[in-house]
């Protein structure tokens, strides 16, 4: 069963995101074209009163070493070495935004996502997904990325086929394969719902994602994966967690973006061996 916790966002600001302005343009544009079809949308008006509450996935750290074991997997001798006394991590973490019990349910244009180790010497390696600008809906579908031993995150190539799924690594949203590849002999395969993605390492072992979504689509689960490396005895992981979403709409007759915030959220997340 997943832990979750559910957080309401409380403080509110004005903020000039310009991704947020190019996208309303851009779906603005497209309900002009349909409008005389008789299927164009109808705007919102922002309520600075109306928040939202947000639903985090409390992150799961794998040792990446044991789910290789567990896969059936030998680490190549130079990563082993490469390693040293660190040990590299899957963190699979994530949130879902929800309208209040009782309200409309209201789209959210962009989403934020931000974690901090507490106290932690540490390294992060990737993140997926990473920053880049896309057409419209080419991360509206569910993907395989490939993982090393080290940590390094990259998109298979086509004949980078799955052999199996790993057993006792349930994941939410997601499912953690076994591949026929040496180098990436690891797969998550995930589904991912945006269009604008900025994202990158903070801090030490930290991780900061804003994505963006056209038409107001930003809804259900959001996943985000992260790889880090922390030194080899540690056993748990505190976890600082900051998210936001963002709205464009009218506010006094006026267009604007809204951005609406919780307080952050610590979680306490032990580094799971898997029993291997």
């Amino acid at each position: 069963m997943t832990d979750a916790i559910r957080i309401t966002t409380e403080q509110v600001e004005d903020v000039d995101d310009p991704i947020l302005a190019e996208l309303d343009d851009l779906f603005r544009a497209e309900e002009a074209l349909l409008a005389p079809m008789g299927d164009s949308q109808l705007s919102e008006t922002l309520d600075p009163d109306r928040p939202y509450d947000l639903e985090l996935v409390k992150p799961r750290a794998i040792d990446l070493r044991k789910l290789y074991k567990l896969a059936g997997k030998e680490i190549p001798n130079e990563i082993e070495a490469a390693l040293g006394p660190s040990t590299p991590v899957l963190l699979y973490q994530g949130v879902t935004p929800f309208t209040r019990p009782g309200e409309a349910p209201r789209g959210v244009w962009g989403l934020g996502y931000e974690v901090r180790p507490v106290d932690l010497d540490a390294a992060t390696v990737a993140l997926s997904p990473d920053t880049e600008v896309t057409r419209l809906g080419a991360l509206e579908s569910k993907v395989s990325i490939g993982l090393s031993a080290a940590g390094e995150l990259a998109a298979p190539e086509a004949a980078l086929a799955a052999a199996n799924a790993i057993p006792g690594v349930a994941l939410h949203n997601a499912q953690v394969e076994a591949t026929t590849s040496t180098k990436l002999a690891l797969a998550i395969r995930v589904e991912f719902s945006m269009v604008k993605v900025e994202a990158g390492p903070i801090g030490a072992g930290g991780a900061r994602w804003n994505v963006y979504r056209v038409d107001e689509r930003v809804v259900g689960f959001q996943p985000f994966i992260q790889t880090l490396l922390v030194p080899q005895k540690t056993k748990m992981l505190k976890l600082t967690v900051q998210p936001w979403v963002a709205r464009r709409g009218r506010l006094f007759g006026v267009i604007g973006s809204r951005k609406f915030i919780p307080a952050p959220t610590t979680f306490e997340v032990s580094l799971e061996g898997l029993g291997v």
